[in-house]
This record gives structure tokens, sequence and C-alpha cells, in this order.
């Protein structure tokens, strides 16, 4: 009885405006046209079919989303009608829109209306060109250096004053930047693949005023005499860069030199903080000739206990007594007075030339015993005797007076 029934229910079906749809419904999207658009930007999906698919049929292109994924609401990027009745091959024209986001991994499929039926490209879609890379540390360029550039990571780099400049400052891997004015800048940069230009990378970079001079002062050293390294007024933490006599050029070293005790010069030295290096100034050595060692008058040996006592005198200015251990006794000659044998020294200066020592011996000869005196009796009408005396060297005087 039921297949009795077939027929009139197709009548019916039939009757009420229905259309049966063969199950053996496919699609299969070939090929994109191309792996790469630039938005806004064209493709061709082309695509076969094996209807029918029914009247009104609407074959629709989707794309997916930036992962590769395709939405719950599809992306419709193009679409025609069409029921092919049997195995056809078809194309749709699809438009990728302005502002869709830069991937690698788009994905492309065919959808029909009637059957849902889908069929995914093979192509992985790449739209747009990623932006250029900046540099991961933010350059940092002295104040009036010169020749300053900034770099990017990318491919045909485009460089711009702003983000919104119209057209292109330079172009190339590298671009130049001024720095004249102190501060903090950027630049803005793109890169074009395959005709496509990006976005814009905003590149940054400083500049920064560098250090004052180091604080120097010119020093006289005497000629031949023992002088240490140079010395200069460095800013806490910086570095030092002593130039030796090079006011231009040169290698610099931390190390500060030995000026020479023979031949005047003039030294430079700079101090570089955080990578800036600071102006080079000048400190001059100036070198005097030595002076000579004192010509000493010494006095001859004399006695100790001595009511007035001879004094050493010595040619030079600023004259400097030692005693026999070298340590300074002060800027008069030393006077020995007890009896003994005495080693000094003396020097000469003009403030910053010391001379050589020259050295004397002084001899303190112990006080003479007064002569024993022997006499005898005589009488005043005799005339007397001669006296006896004991001792070396007599000197006689005819008064207590010494006269």
């Amino acid at each position: 009885m039921i297949k009795s029934l077939r027929p009139l229910v197709c009548l019916l079906l039939m009757l009420s405006g229905f259309s049966i749809v063969s199950q053996a419904q496919t699609i299969t999207t070939g090929n994109l046209s191309t792996a790469f658009v630039c938005p806004p930007g064209t493709l061709s999906v082309p695509f076969s079919a094996t209807g029918p698919f029914g009247a009104g049929n609407v074959f629709s292109a989707q794309l997916s989303d930036v992962s590769g994924t395709f939405p719950a609401t599809a992306n419709v990027i193009g679409s025609f009608t069409a029921n092919p009745a049997s195995a056809t091959t078809l194309t749709i024209s699809a438009t990728i829109p302005a502002g869709t986001a830069i991937s690698a991994v788009y994905k492309v499929r065919v959808v029909s209306s009637v059957g849902s039926k889908t069929g995914i490209s093979p192509t992985i879609l790449a739209i747009g060109t990623s932006a250029p890379t900046a540099p991961a540390a933010v350059p940092a360029f002295c104040q009036n250096s010169g020749g300053q550039t900034v770099t990017a990571t990318g491919q045909s780099l485009q460089w711009y004053s702003t983000n919104t400049s119209p057209t292109a400052a330079g172009a190339g891997a590298t671009f130049p930047v001024s720095t004249t004015a102190t501060g903090s800048f950027s630049v803005y940069v793109s890169q074009t693949v395959n005709g496509c230009e990006s976005t814009r990378t905003q590149v940054s970079y400083s500049v920064t005023a560098p250090p004052a001079a180091p604080s120097v002062m010119s020093l006289t050293i005497c000629q031949g005499q023992a002088v240490g390294a140079l010395t200069a007024g460095f800013i806490s933490g910086a570095t030092q860069n002593w130039y030796g006599t090079n006011a231009n050029g040169g290698t610099p070293t931390p190390t500060a030199p030995t000026p020479s005790n023979t031949v005047a010069a003039t030294y430079y030295v700079s101090q570089s903080v955080n990578g800036c290096e600071s102006a080079r100034p000048g400190l001059t050595v100036t070198v005097k000739p030595g002076l000579a060692a004192p010509v000493v008058n010494v006095p001859a040996p004399y006695c100790a206990n001595m009511a007035t006592y001879p004094v050493a005198t010595a040619t030079g200015t600023n004259l400097q007594w030692y005693n026999a251990l070298g340590t300074p006794v002060g800027n008069s000659a030393p006077v020995p007075t007890s009896a003994n044998s005495y080693t000094y020294s003396v020097t000469q200066s003009d403030g910053v030339c010391v001379s050589p020592k020259t050295t004397y011996t002084i001899t303190v000869n112990p006080k003479a015993d007064a002569p024993t005196l022997t006499t005898a009796p005589y009488c005043a009408s005799t005339p007397p005797g001669s006296l006896a005396v004991t001792g070396t060297n007599l000197q006689w005087f005819t008064s207590a007076a010494g006269t």
C-alpha cells in the first residue's frame, strides 16, 4: 500500500511548488588567483560545483578570521546566483575591503545557499603587509654629534616625518636624524611587500647634551724634578679620556699621563657620561730651569760657650736648612754651641723649583781650661823672677779685662 502512495505524494509536492534536489551536490574550491592581497584588493575564487542546487541558489565566497577560522557570522567577500545542473567550473570575483586586519593565514571557502555545501580553497591567503620592526632599544645620540641615523627591519622601507605625512622623507634601511636639539624624538617607517605598503611603525630616539668639560689647572714644574700624574676635576661616575698632547684626534686612555719634566707641553682631557663626550680642554705644563745649590760660607771651628758664635751664611733665595737627618730646621742657619761636630744642609727655592742640597760641617771645640800660674814671694825693692805658667798657646794680657 505504501509503495502505491509514492506517486501520489510526489504529485502533491510538485503541485505545491516544492522541487526535489539531488543529494549529489558538491563544491570543490580551487587555488585562489593570488596568495597575497593588499587591501582594498581583489582576487578570483575558482570552484567547481555539481548540481542541481535549485532555483535561487547563491554561491558565496567567505573569508576566515585572522587565525584561519571561519566565524559563525559569515564574512562574505563575493557571490553570485547560479544553479548548475551538472558539473560546472565557476569563478567568484572577491574583494578584500580596506581595513582588513593583516594576517598571513587567512582561508577562503565557497558556500552554497541551497544545501549549504562548502568547499575550502587549499591556498593560504596573506592579506596586507605587516609593519616593519623598530629597534628594541631606543638609540641615544649626543647633541651636535652629526651623521646619526635610525634603523628598522623590513623590506623597501619608506620613512616619514610624522605618522600622517603624505610624502616619504626618505627610503632605505637607515634614515638620517638631526642632533641639533636635545630631547626625545620620533620618525615613522613603513615597508612595501609585493607592492603593498604597510602601516607605519614609530621609531624613537633621544638626543642628550654632552657633559661639561672637566676642570683643569695649568701646572708649572721644575726641570728634572720628580712629578706625578696629571689630575683634573671630573663628574662622579664619568669616564676619563686622556688624549696626551692631541688637541684633536688620538686614542683616549682612562689613565692620566705623567708629564715630561724637561719639555713644556699641553695635555688634553675630556669626560664621557652615558656615551656623550665633553669638550677637550688643555692642561698646560710649564717647565722651569732648575736652581743651583746654594754656596755656603762655613765658619771656622770655634769654641763652645762663647759669648758670640759665628753663623754660617749661604747665597740664594728662600733658604731652607736641614739637620743631619734631613729634617727641616728653619729658614735661618742653625748655630751649635756644644762641643761636637755637626752636619747640616741647605736648599734654595723660587716657589716652584727647589735646588739640590749643599751639605757642610761645623766643628765646635771644647773651651780651654785656664792656665795654672805659679808665683814666689819677692821684695818690693827686688825685681820679681819669672812667672811659672802651665798651659799651651798662652796669651798674655796686662789687665784682667783682657787688654
